[in-house]
């Protein structure tokens, strides 16, 4: 069944006219075999099922417009391997994906990159006493390592998207701020509370075409003044 899975997947979604169905259920059979099966794969088959899933990233998203069950799924299937792989077997996965953002990347991956960074604090950042302890100490490992290398790029490369699409894609730069107010909390201020953030909240406030943002500027804004 993965084999199959891990062909059908690549091939489905990359084909413009396949049924977002079929996609769909590519995905979520992904994610219950990495949350269910995942001790039971290979190294070869994980190595190759993320190359897959960049290789959609890299190849489809900068010139498919995918609705946006799927692009969620997508992030959510992401994060099923970050907690599993980051970072003892895939450590690079923020330089891999971030790189693929800034060179050819458009609003639609710059979306799965934010409904990523959403679901990391759904499913590592946030406590859940349901969690075992081993569950929750590599969430522990995952956070001091996005804080140790990762947060750093990541807020600029958030920065970057800010910039490039609030006004051609508003719900977008909502999405991010509001991603933002939630990483607030558990990172370094001085890394995401910076004069160029600033600047680009206050000026979009003053353009009535973003004033869908208003309710995420204010929510970083109350977030950054309550942890300063």
């Amino acid at each position: 069944m993965l084999s199959l899975v891990l062909f059908v997947v690549p091939c489905s979604v990359n084909k413009p006219g396949s049924s977002d169905e079929v996609k769909f259920w590519c995905l979520e059979v992904l994610n219950f075999t990495f949350e269910h099966r995942y001790k039971a794969l290979s190294q070869e088959e994980l190595v190759f099922v993320r190359q897959c899933l960049m290789k959609v990233v890299k190849d489809l998203l900068p010139r498919v417009a995918q609705p946006p069950f799927i692009t969620t799924k997508l992030a959510v299937v992401f994060v099923q391997l970050i907690k599993r792989d980051y970072p003892e077997r895939w450590p690079s996965f923020f330089t891999d994906f971030i790189s693929l953002l800034r060179y050819g990347g458009n609003a639609q991956v710059a979306g799965l990159f934010v409904r990523v960074l959403k679901a990391i604090v759904e499913e590592i950042v946030v406590f859940d006493e349901k969690r075992d302890k081993e569950e929750v100490s590599h969430n522990m490992l995952i956070k001091d390592t996005m804080r140790g290398n990762a947060i750093r790029p990541i807020v600029e490369t958030l920065y970057t998207v800010l910039l490039q699409f609030q006004k051609s894609d508003p719900k977008l730069a909502q999405e991010l701020l509001d991603v933002l107010a939630d990483y607030i909390g558990w990172i370094e201020l001085d890394v995401i509370a910076n004069i160029g953030f600033i600047t680009v909240i206050y000026r979009m406030l003053e353009v009535p075409l973003l004033q869908v943002c208003r309710p995420g500027c204010t929510c970083y804004s109350k977030r950054v003044l309550s942890f300063s």
